[in-house]
C-alpha cells in the first residue's frame, strides 16, 4: 500500500509535458525563417534590378558620350571635307546636315550633324525686324511635320526682349514631344532656323529658301533671285567678296549682305535618338560653337 502510494505521489510531481508548445515554437521558427529568407530574397532581387539598370544606363550614357565626342568634336573637319567632294551638281550648297543609323551597345542610334549657321538665326532676325519674325518661322518651319508657333510668342519676346535660347521658347513642345513621332517633328522644323551661332548664314551650305529669305530681308527678292542663280553657276569655290562682286549692287546693299551672309561655320548641333529593345527612347541635342554659351565644356545641352 505504501509503495503503491510512492507511486502515485511520483507521478503527481513529475512536470508537465510542453510538446505542444515546442511544437509552436518550431513553427513559429520555420515562419520567421521563410519570412527572413523572402526578405534576402526580394532585397537581392531588387539591387540584382538596380545594378541592371544601373549597368543598362551607363550602357547609355557612354553610347551617348561616345557619339557627341566622336562626331560633334570633329564637326567643322566633316562638313569641309562634304563640300571638296566631288560629283555634286550644282556642287552649291554644300550639305547643311547629315544623318545615319547605327547600332551600339545594343541600342539603336538614330544621329542628325547640323550645321547650325547654315540655316535663319531667330535671334538676329528678331534684332533687326520684329514685324517679320512670326511670318519667318511659318515660312521656314517644315510643312511635312509642321509644328505650330506658341500663341503668346510675339507678345512674349516683345515683353521680355529676351534672346531664344531653347525651342520651347517658340514652339509648345510639352504636348508634341510626348508623341511616337514628335522627335521627328522637331527635327523637321528646325531644318531651317536656328537659336544659336553668330547671327550670319553660311552662303556655302544653307538651301535656296533660307538664301532666299535673308537676301530678301537684306537687299530685296530681286537681288535674291540673282544670288541664288549665282550660287547655283558657281563652279569653282564660293567665298563671300566673289560671289557679292558677281552681283549687281550697290555698294550700301553688298555691305547689308556682308552683316547677315557668310561663308564659314564655327556652330554645329548633333541629335541623337537612342531606342533600345523594349522600345523605350531617350532623346539628346547638344550644340557646340555657340558664341554666347559660357559653359565650362563649351556645350548647350537638352535631354528627354
Amino acid at each position: 500500500m505504501r509503495r503503491c502510494f510512492g507511486i502515485a505521489a511520483a507521478r503527481r510531481k513529475r512536470p508537465p509535458r510542453r510538446d505542444g508548445y515546442v511544437l509552436i515554437m518550431v513553427l513559429v521558427l520555420i515562419v520567421v525563417a521563410a519570412l527572413s529568407e523572402a526578405g534576402l530574397a526580394r532585397k537581392s532581387l531588387q539591387r540584382a534590378l538596380a545594378a541592371q539598370q544601373a549597368q543598362a544606363e551607363l550602357q547609355r550614357r557612354w553610347a551617348a558620350a561616345s557619339c557627341q565626342q566622336t562626331l560633334l568634336d570633329d564637326a567643322q573637319q566633316r562638313f569641309i571635307a562634304w563640300e571638296d567632294a566631288e560629283g555634286r551638281s550644282p556642287r552649291w550648297p554644300a550639305p547643311r546636315s547629315a544623318v545615319a543609323e547605327c547600332i551600339v551597345g545594343g541600342y539603336r542610334m538614330r544621329v542628325r550633324l547640323a550645321d547650325e549657321e547654315a540655316k535663319l538665326n531667330l535671334n538676329a532676325l528678331y534684332a533687326k525686324q520684329p514685324e517679320k519674325f512670326r511670318s519667318a518661322l511659318l515660312t521656314l518651319v517644315s510643312t511635312e511635320l509642321p509644328l505650330e508657333p506658341r500663341p503668346d510668342l510675339s507678345r512674349t519676346a516683345k515683353l521680355r526682349r529676351q534672346t531664344f535660347s531653347t525651342w520651347g521658347q517658340l514652339f509648345s513642345l510639352a504636348a508634341v514631344l510626348s508623341q511616337a513621332d514628335g522627335f521627328d517633328r522637331l527635327l523637321a522644323a528646325t531644318d531651317r532656323i536656328t537659336c544659336w551661332g553668330d547671327g550670319k548664314t553660311n552662303l556655302r551650305r544653307c538651301d535656296d529658301a533660307t538664301l532666299m529669305h535673308v537676301v530678301t530681308g537684306a537687299v530685296g527678292r530681286d537681288a535674291a533671285s540673282d544670288a541664288i542663280k549665282s550660287r547655283r553657276a558657281a563652279e569653282e569655290d564660293l567665298l563671300l567678296p566673289a560671289f557679292l562682286e558677281s552681283l549687281d549692287l550697290r555698294r550700301s546693299e553688298q555691305l547689308k549682305l556682308r552683316a547677315v551672309l557668310s561663308d564659314e561655320s564655327t556652330c554645329y548641333s548633333l541629335w541623337l535618338e537612342l531606342a533600345d529593345a523594349q522600345g523605350r527612347r531617350w532623346y539628346h541635342l547638344w550644340i557646340a560653337g555657340d558664341r554666347q554659351t559660357r559653359t565650362p565644356d563649351g556645350l548647350i545641352s537638352f535631354h528627354w
